[in-house]
C-alpha cells in the first residue's frame, strides 16, 4: 500500500510517516510512504494508481490543497484523499472532490490510525506478512504462502506453498499471537496450526491438506475445528459475493422434484437467498469436475449449508 504525504512542514511529514509505518507493522500489511513538500513536486510524479492513499495539507506555500485535489481527480478518481488542515474553513469544498476524511491539526496518532483502519476497509487487500528470524536472518514471509506451522522442541517449522520449510526459534503461542487477527490460521492440535485456505478435507480424525499432508486433529475439539474451517470459508465466500467477485469455476444446479422447471448455473459464491427460495439437488458429477483448487471452498460451503436444515432444504444427488 503506497501512501503519499504532501505537507510543507517536515514535522507533520515525519509524524504521519511514522504512524503509517507502525500501522503497517501492527496490521501486518506492507506500507510504503513517500513525502512531498509541495503540491507541484507531487503532481510532477503523480500518475493514476500510483498511490492508494494521499494525505494532503490544504494550506501550503504555492499551490493549495484544494487546487491539487482538483488535478488529482482529473487523473485518478479512486485514490483516497485525506485532508490535513488547521481550520475546517474549506471542509465543504474539500469534500466536493470526494475526500475520504478531514483531519484537523494538531492531531493524535490515535486519530490518524483510526482513519487508516477505515481506509483499509475500502482498499483491495494488501499482502500480509510476518518477519521470521531464521539462521540469524530476518525473512519477510507472506501469510498467503504459509501452509502450516508445527512445533519441534523449542523451534517452529513453517511450511510454505513452495514446499520450502523455515525453521525458527519461536513458540506456538508466540506465532498464534502474531496471527490472532487472521482467521485463516486455525489450531487443530497441540503444536499444529494450519492455514484454512489449504485444508481440503477431514477424514479419520485427520486434517488433509491440498499438498497431500495429513495432520491429526484434537479428538475432543474435532467438531469445533471443522466448524471453524467451514465458517472461515463461508465468510470468505460471502465476502466475495458482496464485492461482486466470483471465482472462475461454476457448479451446475439441477432441478429438484419440488421445482422441476428451475435449473441454472451458479458461481461458487451464489447468494444465500437463492438457496432459501428453492429446494434443489446438486449433481455430484459436476462438483467432481470442478477445478481442484476450489474443492475445499466448495466442500466447506456445502457442509456449512447442511448444518442449517431449518433454513435450507436440499439433497445431494450422489
Amino acid at each position: 500500500m503506497r501512501i503519499a504525504i504532501i505537507d510543507d512542514e517536515i514535522e507533520y511529514q515525519q509524524k504521519i510517516g511514522q504512524i503509517c509505518k507502525e500501522f503497517g507493522i501492527q496490521n501486518q500489511c506492507s506500507v510504503d510512504t513517500v513525502s512531498f513538500d509541495s503540491g507541484e513536486a507531487f503532481l510532477n510524479t503523480f500518475t493514476k494508481n500510483s498511490f492508494a492513499i494521499i494525505f494532503m495539507d490544504i494550506y501550503m506555500g504555492g499551490m493549495d490543497g484544494i487546487t491539487i485535489a482538483s488535478q488529482i481527480r482529473q487523473r485518478d478518481d479512486r485514490c483516497l484523499l485525506i485532508f490535513l488542515t488547521i481550520s475546517p474553513e474549506f471542509m465543504a469544498e474539500a469534500f466536493s472532490f470526494h475526500a475520504f476524511e478531514y483531519i484537523t491539526k494538531p492531531f493524535t496518532a490515535e486519530r490518524v490510525t483510526s482513519v487508516l483502519k477505515d481506509a483499509l476497509k475500502f482498499l483491495p487487500a494488501s499482502p500480509q506478512y510476518l518477519e521470521i528470524v531464521s539462521k540469524r536472518k530476518t525473512i519477510p514471509v507472506l501469510l498467503d504462502d504459509i501452509v502450516s506451522a508445527v512445533t519441534d522442541a523449542h523451534y517452529l517449522e513453517i511450511t510454505l506453498t513452495s514446499n520450502a520449510t523455515i525453521r525458527c526459534r519461536m513458540t506456538m503461542p508466540d506465532f498464534l499471537r502474531l496471527v490472532e487477527h487472521v482467521p485463516r490460521f486455525i489450531s487443530v492440535n497441540k503444536g499444529i496450526t494450519l492455514n484454512a485456505d489449504h485444508i481440503l478435507d477431514f477424514k479419520d480424525s485427520c486434517c488433509i491438506l491440498d499438498n497431500g499432508e495429513r495432520f491429526p486433529v484434537r479428538v475432543r475439539d474435532r467438531l469445533r475445528i471443522e466448524r471453524a474451517v467451514r465458517d472461515y470459508h463461508f465468510a470468505k465466500l460471502r465476502n466475495r459475493q458482496r464485492r461482486g467477485v466470483y471465482p472462475p469455476p461454476r457448479y451446475k444446479i439441477a432441478p429438484s422434484s419440488d421445482n422441476p422447471k428451475w435449473s441454472t448455473d451458479f458461481p461458487v459464491s451464489f447468494p444465500l437467498a437463492a438457496l432459501t427460495e428453492h429446494s434443489f439437488s446438486v449433481s455430484h458429477k459436476y462438483i467432481q469436475a470442478a477445478v481442484t483448487s476450489h474443492r475445499c471452498l466448495c466442500n466447506m460451503a456445502f457442509s456449512f449449508i447442511s448444518g442449517l436444515p431449518d433454513i435450507i432444504r436440499y439433497k445431494l444427488a450422489l
